[in-house]
């Protein structure tokens, strides 16, 4: 049965394929928050109210869906009502949805035609809450790793009875052969009755509707092989009996653990339905302004203000009215960073507040909000069926078919030829062979061969801000485009454009405010489709005596009419006065409305400008001059599509002028400039009719008609509600640059469709070739042991796509892309039990030089290289070496000596390190841009940095300077710690399979090669961790060069517990701070301040929390702290327990160093020793910490601040304001309140006074691997 492992496969290749496109692995499930209805509320039959009336849906809750024949089934099914018009089957969401013929469904005929097949079905919807635990499929993996535990346990007593009937042939007692039979007869009957009875009852019920399936094959073949063991048994006794129990059980075990596998892999593709449907858990429930009444987000209609508080989901598309706050749009954009939003700014529905309150106007309801089409998008994906996955359903129908008869078939075939054509031994090798027939056959991969494939590919565009609806059917039309037709305004150009200069007429005597009311007034309701009209409304509003609302309400409207990419009129009556008309627009559309006394044609006040003009009363009132900048990834995306082969064309409707200025500065043609929507429509079917595939990429209203006529259309997102009519795809991040992406996405993905499903068909066409018999002439049998085995090794075809690298033995340094053997090596410890490592590269100087010359000519083309494929292969390295997790956690327990809790902790933030900081842009500065010049700050890459890495964290802090450095455009040399390489020498080596050679290289050696480093000439930039002590000595051999130089040295870190803190919870922490990695961290907590008043209650609970804690080798299970890593930090360590006795110091806890084989030291626990003395004062890197008390706050801070270093510090508090104040007056880089050594990629990392020079990670961490340059850009001509 290779259905279940096959399945696996399928998934598993496509998700290796793709992990280069930065799949987020992380998601946290809030197990305790109280069930929540669906937003949209359903009717009693099942059906949706409060939605538009259309012909009758309904919504069937399925449950029993295990694989794509079990959908198809129930699809079949359902398509065959006579109320049904269409039907769409998720397996992921084990969710039916049906469209009616008419108004109104049969509901009681439907259940009953999905109950009749066997599986359960309810009417309506499941709750968020509740399709969360159907793709998270607890109680289905809870179910099936018991039944597979104790199936092994099964399988092992009857492995081991069989061999005992094997090898007691004519040994053994009949009486015990025959009690042996017995008991594998009684553990194979009692293992199919308890653990595998759902496949028995699945697969004769879907014999009995006349739709056989997968079950059914391995039910029937495991019943065939009970049944031939007892025959068997009667036929020739105990000592002649050829029994199949072994074989039976080894393939129940293989269902199960098939089935176990695909159903982690569809929850692994599952996890991005659970990634967009995890904010509808989050309260339903919105309160109004300014009444404050609180109801149903659903309730909510375009218009009404609402309120958003602090830290929740924004419930549907809006603008803000009132406040400024920053807004987490990840889940919708993929953008990593928070946004700033304030007055005018839009919001989309789904993404989180994440500062202060907002008023907020309602611009879409809740239905049709950006995040609610995200989520139809994921389930539209989950479910889709074209025409190609229909007809692989059906092959799988018939194929099972096959295969029975097959089954029957053939066996009367060796039954029919055989020499002794009615004896038993022909009739058990006629049944043997039907067992292997039935029990190789895969029908049910096919099914998952397309499905697996959109369902990822629509999760993994997702996460980089993509919407792609209508399944495989957009991703085929995108694999087959040939041409990208562009619009301009807001597409190619920027979607926020500026009113940069505005002139009245002579003739307008009236206040300004006046005539930026009557356009506003007008502009209003161009906001939402097309960015000048935004551009147009922000820009009058900031010119009124106040806000909008109150202007607004003064303002009278009537006729209001716009004419998609020309303009816009109405008529408007300020106060009591008369009703006049307003005109804003082109000047095409001003002449035909009328407008006489336009000015001569203008190109705008230089060539970056739009002119609008403005008339009131039919008479030429002003024009507004828009700056329409070219977007700054357009070129880029352009050019990427050109060496991709795409052919490109620019389609606006704007003037020509500046449709040419684009397109010269694009290198993109014109297709037409002043086009109209129906234009525009026009072009894109002409292309068509040329042979060409076509998608149509714009922004606005006036794309719709081409957007939806191109093949695929794909709409641009940016801060304002952009429509979506017409388009499959959208692309929410507002980057252009996407758009190679996904091409890529749909490329890969129809690319693994077809290797999906070539696989499948040649397994099932070799195994059913073999096992019928078509080999045999050659000596090649398959038999039922045979095809049990060969699933069980099918999985693991689908590492085949993994980078290739050795993690035994072979620790090589890289040099210009290849390894660098040298003649003297040394080796590393085991600090738990001080065995040498593998023999590790000790460099020359002559090593170095020739480093540094490779780095030096990388330099000059990586630099170069555009940041998006240096993005790409920073992520894609990142993948790889995600793909290797397991082998690096290992490697790090060995080398570290942390428990292997903590080296997956480590490995994993190595991992998220280069994820996150790939998310960071570092954009260029306009910093004054007037007609007379152009001033910019832009970024530059340094050079050559060396790494010099320190044995704490080998991983994450080689990787740490390795994405920062490799996205600003630099090339590293790695050194690791001399007692700690492995790791990091492992992790260069894989890179070389991501970048150009010189890149990424790594120089192994010991005490002499990093003061070569940081004193030779051609490095440029030095990034150093560890001592504060090393840290100097860097710095004072850097400086002969003028190197650039960043340090991230030593600290001496407080923590300040406050009196109203429950004691035990966070003494459990600060115990957990202080001493994680054996405080071998610059970060441990290293002198803990408990206010007086709790002193004796928290050092208790301390004590106990520590006391708790298992010393050992970390590779030992249930180890919490592992020993110090090599013998100098061993040495130091053990001088400040001399201390203990030398000094009398008071001990809480520990105390001791007892001998043992590794460098092992006991939590210790130093009770209020005096402020002077070194444990205070000093760093010891190690598990030993002062517990100190204090009595008011000036003095709390005045001693926490009273050390040379500034690393880090924490506020332990309830009262969260005193904490914050507290917080800012603590003289270090990074400071916590209520938490600790909570870091992230995405923000700066750094210390004060001698804890450091300059910061890593965040913005400001990739500048420090950046010159800045200013260009002055003057505009005028020198003559």
């Amino acid at each position: 049965m290779a259905c279940c492992y096959i399945a696996a496969f399928c998934i598993s290749q496509l998700v290796k394929v793709y992990q280069f496109l930065d799949v987020d692995d992380a998601i946290r499930y809030n197990e305790d928050e109280p069930e929540l209805p669906y937003p949209a509320t359903k009717s009693a039959d099942g059906g949706y109210t409060g939605c538009e009336k259309r012909n009758a849906s309904l919504v069937l809750s399925l449950s029993g869906l295990t694989c794509s024949a079990c959908s198809s089934a129930v699809e079949t099914a359902l398509r065959s009502h006579p109320d049904v018009d269409q039907v769409r089957v998720s397996l992921a969401l084990q969710q039916a949805i049906l469209i009616g013929k008419t108004t109104s469904f049969d509901t009681q005929s439907i259940t009953r035609l999905v109950a009749d097949l066997g599986y359960g079905v309810e009417l309506g919807p499941r709750s968020p809450q509740e399709v969360i635990r159907v793709l998270k499929s607890k109680e289905d993996i809870a179910r099936l790793k018991s039944s597979l535990s104790s199936l092994a346990g099964c399988a092992t007593v009857i492995q081991m009875t069989g061999i005992l009937i094997s090898l007691g042939q004519g040994r053994i007692p009949s009486i015990i052969l025959f009690a042996a039979h017995l008991l594998c007869a009684a553990l194979t009957l009692f293992a199919q009755w308890q653990y595998i009875s759902w496949i028995h009852k699945d697969g004769w019920k879907a014999i009995c509707r006349g739709q056989p399936n997968m079950n059914t094959l391995v039910s029937s073949s495991i019943s065939l092989g009970t049944f031939i063991s007892f025959i068997d048994m009667l036929a020739y006794g105990t000592t002649g009996a050829n029994s199949y129990y072994t074989t039976v059980i080894g393939l129940a075990l293989v269902v199960v653990a098939g089935r176990y596998i695909e159903l982690m892999s569809r929850r692994t593709t599952s996890e991005d339905l659970l990634r967009v449907y995890k904010p509808l858990t989050q309260s339903n429930h919105t309160r109004l302004h300014p009444s404050g009444k609180v109801v149903p987000q659903s309730y909510l209609a375009a218009g009404d203000h609402i309120i958003i508080p602090p830290y929740s989901i924004i419930p549907c598309d809006c603008y803000v009215a009132e406040g400024t706050s920053s807004i987490n749009q990840a889940l919708i954009t993929g953008e990593a960073l928070p946004v700033r939003k304030s007055v005018g700014d839009f919001l989309l529905g789904g993404t989180r507040n994440l500062g202060n309150e907002l008023v907020a106007v309602v611009d879409k309801e809740q239905g049709n909000s950006f995040y609610s089409q995200l989520v139809h998008g994921a389930v539209e994906a989950a479910g889709s069926k074209d025409q190609e996955n229909r007809t692989v359903d059906m092959v799988t129908k018939y194929l099972v078919g096959f295969v029975m008869s097959l089954a029957i078939a053939v066996p009367f075939k060796d039954i029919y030829i055989s020499a002794k054509l009615l004896s038993y031994e022909a009739i058990r090798l006629a049944m043997a062979r039907a067992m292997t027939i039935l029990t190789c056959a895969c029908p049910c991969a096919l099914g998952l061969a397309i499905p697996s494939a959109v369902v990822a590919a629509v999760g993994i565009a997702s996460q980089n801000g993509l919407l792609i609806t209508r399944g495989y059917n957009t991703i085929q039309k995108l694999s087959s485009t040939q041409s990208i037709v562009f619009d301009k305004t807001g597409t190619l150009t920027r979607a926020v454009l500026d009113i940069t200069e505005f002139e009245t007429t002579e003739g307008w005597k009236k206040p300004i405010t006046e005539f930026w009311t009557y356009i506003c007034a007008v502009e209003e309701g161009s906001v939402t489709s097309h960015p000048i009209g935004r551009a147009i409304f922000t820009a009058g509003v900031s010119h009124l005596n106040g806000p909008w609302p109150e202007t607004k309400s003064l303002v009278d409207t009537r006729n209001i009419a716009s004419e998609s990419g020309k303009g816009v009129s109405g008529e408007v009556s300020l106060g009591q006065e008369p009703w006049r008309r307003v005109d804003i627009g082109s000047m095409r559309y001003l002449l035909s409305s009328g407008v006489s006394d336009l000015p001569g044609v203008s190109e705008g006040k230089d060539s970056g400008m739009i002119a609008v003009y403005v008339a009131i009363d039919r008479k030429y009132a002003g024009t507004l001059y828009v700056m329409d900048a070219v977007r700054e990834d357009a070129e880029k995306t352009i050019q990427r599509l050109y060496a991709k082969g795409y052919e490109t064309h620019l389609l606006t409707g704007d003037m020509p002028q500046s449709a040419n200025r684009i397109s010269q500065q694009l290198k993109i043609p014109v297709l037409a400039s002043e086009a109209t929507p129906q234009d525009k429509l026009d072009l894109v079917k002409k292309l068509q009719k040329q042979g060409k595939a076509v998608a149509m990429v714009g922004d606005g209203l006036n794309d719709g008609l081409s957007l939806a006529a191109a093949d695929v259309g794909i709409a641009l997102y940016h801060d304002v509600a952009t429509p979506t009519v017409g388009a499959t795809v959208f692309i929410l991040n507002s980057k252009l640059e996407s758009i190679p992406l996904l091409l890529e996405i749909a490329e890969l993905t129809m690319k693994q469709i077809r290797y999906n499903l070539v696989w499948v068909f040649g397994y099932n066409t070799l195994a059913l070739s073999m096992a019928s018999g078509l080999f045999s002439p050659f000596g090649i049998v398959l038999t039922p042991p045979l095809a049990a085995a060969s699933n069980q090794n099918t999985p693991r075809i689908a590492k085949m796509t993994k980078p290739s690298i050795n993690f035994k033995g072979d620790f090589v340094q890289i040099i210009d892309g290849q390894s660098a053997p040298t003649k003297e090596t040394r080796h590393g410890l085991n600090p738990a039990n001080l065995q040498e490592m593998d023999k590790v590269p000790v460099a020359t100087q002559q090593d170095l030089d020739r480093a540094v010359a490779a780095a030096k000519k990388a330099f000059k083309t990586w630099s170069k290289t555009l940041y998006e494929e240096r993005r790409e292969s920073v992520l894609a390295f990142a993948d790889a070496v995600d793909s290797y997790r397991d082998e690096f956690q290992a490697l790090l327990t060995a080398e570290q000596g942390k428990p292997i809790p903590q080296a997956a902790y480590e490995t994993d933030a190595a991992i998220e390190w280069m994820r996150g900081m790939a998310q960071i842009p570092l954009p260029e500065d306009v910093l004054e841009d007037t007609e007379q010049r152009t001033i910019i700050s832009r970024y530059t890459p340094i050079g050559v940095v060396a790494a010099l890495v320190p044995w704490n964290f080998p991983l994450l802090l080689a990787t740490g300077k390795i994405a920062p450095a490799l996205l600003t455009g630099n090339v590293i040399i790695v050194k690791p710690s001399p007692f700690t390489p492995y790791g990091g020498l492992k992790l260069v080596e894989l890179a070389q399979q991501f970048f150009p050679p010189g890149v990424v290289q790594s120089l192994s050696g010991d005490d002499k090669l990093g003061p070569w480093m940081t004193s030779h000439p051609g490095v440029d930039k030095i990034s150093f961790t560890g001592s504060t002590a090393t840290g100097k000595a860097v710095l004072r051999s850097a400086s002969s060069t003028l190197k650039r130089v960043t340090l991230e040295l030593g600290g001496n870190d407080p923590a300040i517990i406050f009196p109203d803190v429950d004691i035990d919870k966070v003494a459990e922490k600060v115990a957990f701070f202080a001493f994680l990695n054996s405080g071998q961290i610059c970060l441990n907590l290293k002198r803990i301040f408990v206010h007086q008043s709790i002193y004796p209650q928290f050092k208790e609970a301390l004590v106990k929390h520590v006391k708790s804690y298992t010393l050992g080798d970390g590779s030992k299970e249930g180890v919490t702290h592992g020993p110090l890593q090599n013998a100098p930090q061993f040495k130091r360590v053990k001088g400040f327990f001399e201390d203990i006795e030398k000094e009398g110091w008071n001990v809480a806890v520990g105390g001791k160093i007892e001998s043992s084989e590794g460098y092992f030291v006991n939590p210790t626990i130093i009770d209020v020793p005096p402020e002077t003395s070194r444990i205070v004062v000093e760093e010891p890197f190690g598990p030993i910490v002062p517990l100190l008390t204090w009595s008011s706050e000036e003095e709390v801070i005045e001693r926490a601040n009273d050390t040379t270093m500034g690393l880090g510090a924490s506020i332990w508090c309830n009262d969260i304001r005193r904490a914050h104040r507290i917080a800012r007056e603590i003289q270090a880089g990074n400071v916590w309140v209520n938490t600790h050594f909570d870091l992230t990629p995405m923000a700066a990392f750094g210390g004060h006074k001698e804890s450091g020079i300059g910061t890593e990670w965040g913005a400001n961490g990739l500048k420090g691997f950046c010159n800045v340059q200013t260009l002055f850009l003057n505009k005028n001509v020198v003559s």
